[in-house]
C-alpha cells in the first residue's frame, strides 16, 4: 500500500527539480522524513529543514543544471518482484545507473543492500531513480 502523502511529496520532488527550483516546502510523516534522510545520506538533496510542525523545506540539488531527483520514476501497479527476479535484475541490466527501492519484509532496501546483506527476500517496488 502506498502512503499517498509521501507518493504526492516525492512527485513534489521531482517537478521542482525538474522545474530547477532551489528549495520546496511539502508536508511531512514519519515516512516521508525517512525518505528524506535516505535521499540526504545517498546525496540526492542538499537537505531539509523543519518549517512548522506541518511542513519541511527541502533543499535541492543539482549537477551540470540538472535535477538529481529528476529521473524519480513510480510505479503504477506496484509490482511484486520475487528474489529470482530482483537476481536477474542486478545480472542482467545496467542497474548502476538506477537506484531501486523496495518494500520488504525488512523494512525499505534498495536492490543493492538486499544482495549486501545476503538476504533471499522480495518486494514491492516503491520507487526507482533513474540517473542520466
Amino acid at each position: 500500500m502506498v502512503n499517498k502523502l509521501v507518493y504526492k511529496n516525492l512527485i513534489t520532488l521531482r517537478n521542482a527539480s525538474m522545474g530547477k527550483k532551489i528549495f520546496v516546502d511539502v508536508y511531512y510523516n514519519n515516512l516521508f522524513i525517512f525518505f528524506l534522510n535516505f535521499f540526504y545520506r545517498k546525496g540526492y538533496i542538499l537537505g531539509y529543514v523543519y518549517n512548522n510542525y506541518k511542513k519541511v523545506r527541502v533543499f535541492l540539488k543539482y549537477y551540470k543544471d540538472k535535477g538529481l531527483l529528476q529521473g524519480l520514476v513510480f510505479s503504477v501497479n506496484k509490482p511484486v518482484f520475487s528474489y529470482k527476479a530482483l537476481k536477474y535484475i542486478r545480472y542482467h541490466y545496467k542497474y548502476e545507473k538506477h537506484l531501486y527501492m523496495f518494500s520488504t519484509i525488512k523494512g525499505f532496501l534498495t536492490l543493492d543492500e538486499i544482495f549486501l546483506n545476503n538476504y533471499t527476500i522480495g518486494g514491492v517496488l516503491y520507487f526507482c531513480i533513474i540517473l542520466t
